[in-house]
């Protein structure tokens, strides 16, 4: 089967990143950060969103042939769980942030 560009584009590549903004916004409405302001969370939020959620399509995904291949593609039950791992990203971004962070300027220390 041919891929269809615009199938491509939105249920793979942009559906997963509303999916990731979609948990940030359940954090944002539910306080879970009250010690944050809600800018630096939507702040945080974007690097961590592009990194862990591009890394999650990548590595769901294999070529053959010349056509790409996603795995969670493979039934709408796989789709809702990988939908909800990003969500669940989406919910810790600052921490994510915080524990990225801490690493490189652990690693910059030493």
């Amino acid at each position: 089967m041919e891929p269809n560009f615009l199938f491509d584009l939105l249920f793979v590549h942009l559906f997963p990143f509303a999916a990731f903004f979609c948990g940030v916004i359940i954090a944002d409405a539910t306080g879970l950060y009250s010690k944050l302001q809600r800018k630096n969370v939507w702040l945080m939020s974007v690097p961590v969103g592009l990194v862990t959620t591009g890394i999650l399509i990548s590595s769901a995904s294999i070529q053959q042939s010349g056509v790409i291949y996603y795995g969670y593609m493979a039934s709408p039950a796989k789709y809702s769980i990988f939908f909800g791992t990003i969500m669940f990203y989406g919910t810790a971004a600052p921490e994510l942030f915080a524990a990225v962070r801490g690493r490189l300027k652990d690693s910059i220390d030493n």
